[in-house]
């Protein structure tokens, strides 16, 4: 028998199931126009808003066409070419909606969020008395550094929209940046997934400083992505920000960058628990691969040099067997020139870049190191 409980959730969800499957085209929302003759060829509209119109390949569509309708109704260019409209899906959205910088396409994005292992108690926070999570638990705190598109953003918001009290603090040092990823998320079905997160427009380090004074110090993080440059000079920030056994994420273009990050938490507080290489290229994502990545002893180098050091040393640096030789005095020289001034050294700006090619470009993929921040002793 099921529990009053589950009964009520089942009528909830299907409740919603069957509101969504009538929803209308209703203005500012987003329509995906599909050709009945050639589904491939997909176009996205902006915002729904009367009088004005969308431009496909196959001439315009009025939005007043399409406010009124349901998904798969069929409207008409002035050509009289046939499209069928519909709510794009999230994948479809990020990948054609206008952009300002590179996102992190769907399926990488999915999987990040799928490896950081995020879970909320749905409706825990809503006036639930139902709820079976205790009521001393502090809630679920997520942080992106680079908020960039939006991609990784909505992905990291529908992980922990069951629950109201989940927050996601998403930062940029770029203003224009975060307004423009805010618009997207916004836009996407009516602004489903806002609600939990908090945009801010900082440099991380000053803001995990910041945080942690205004919490006198009290970790509060559950997981963390870093998605910027450098990500392996901010690990200690984000590590002081982690409650014990959380999550950091490191996603980069080059595996270098992982390999700069592993050796600089060695011995830290932070763990190294895994590498993937994720594919890329024409492909459309899965078909990760592990990566061994960890500062390694020489052992059979470092033997040499022992060896050599041993073979070096004798009683007056004499090799047994042979008698010593009575020192020359050198014939009087000059004194030497003194040496040049050194040269100041200059900082290192370049890194490797180590990642495979795709034909002339590189579509998605990238390398993703997740580290665990360790229990406090």
């Amino acid at each position: 028998m099921f529990r009053p409980r589950l009964l009520s959730i089942l009528s909830s969800s299907l409740r919603r199931l069957s509101s969504s499957s009538q929803r209308v085209f209703v203005e500012n929302d987003i329509a995906l126009l599909r050709p009945s003759l050639d589904p491939t060829k997909t176009c996205l509209t902006h915002p729904l808003t009367p009088g004005k119109a969308c431009e496909t390949y196959r001439g315009s569509v009025s939005h007043s066409d399409i406010i009124g309708k349901q998904p798969r109704d069929v409207v008409t260019t002035r050509k009289g070419v046939r499209f069928r409209i519909a709510f794009p899906t999230l994948e479809e959205y990020i990948v054609s909606v206008r952009r300002l910088v590179t996102p992190v396409y769907p399926i990488d994005a999915a999987t990040i969020v799928s490896l950081l292992d995020i879970h909320v108690v749905p409706g825990a926070d809503d006036g639930d008395g139902g709820s079976s999570r205790d009521s001393t638990e502090e809630p679920v705190e997520v942080l992106e550094a680079g908020t960039g598109h939006g991609s990784l953003t909505l992905h990291l918001s529908r992980a922990l929209s069951p629950s109201s009290s989940a927050v996601l603090h998403t930062m940029d040092v770029s203003a224009r940046h975060s307004a423009h990823a805010q618009k997207v998320i916004s836009n996407f079905r009516r602004g489903i997934y806002l609600r939990n997160v908090r945009f801010h427009i900082s440099d991380l380090g000053t803001w995990c400083r910041e945080q942690l004074s205004d919490r006198d110090g009290k970790p509060f993080l559950t997981h963390a992505v870093l998605d910027l440059p450098g990500p392996e000079g901010y690990l200690f920030d984000v590590m002081r920000c982690l409650r014990p056994d959380g999550a950091v994420g490191l996603w980069c273009p080059s595996i270098s960058q992982i390999m700069v990050a592993v050796a600089r938490v060695k011995g830290s507080g932070l763990l190294c628990e895994r590498v993937l290489e994720f594919p890329g290229g024409t492909g459309v994502g899965a078909g990760l691969r592990a990566w061994d990545v960890r500062p390694a002893f020489i052992r059979a180098r470092a033997k040499k040099a022992e060896e050599n050091m041993q073979e070096g040393e004798g009683e007056g640096g004499v090799t047994p067997g042979e008698e010593p030789i009575s020192p020359v005095s050198p014939a009087p020289e000059q004194a030497p020139p003194p040496p040049p001034e050194p040269e100041p050294v200059t900082p290192l700006l370049e890194a490797f870049v180590c990642r495979p090619t795709v034909g002339d470009r590189l579509v998605g993929g990238g390398f993703f190191a997740l580290f665990r921040r360790k229990a406090d002793d």
